[in-house]
């Protein structure tokens, strides 16, 4: 899974908002619930 990839190296980093939303999107998951950069922490009806 991409969101791990590089979890055990030196360079290890938590993925930007964008690239989150990327990882998100690419295994379906959509809607502000799953934006990082939304302000409401709700699903969508």
């Amino acid at each position: 899974m991409i969101w791990y990839a590089n979890r055990l190296t030196v360079d290890s980093r938590r993925p930007a908002a964008d690239e989150m939303a990327g990882i998100f999107a690419g295994v379906g998951l959509m809607g502000s619930f799953w934006d990082p950069k939304a302000d409401a922490w709700r699903a969508e009806p």
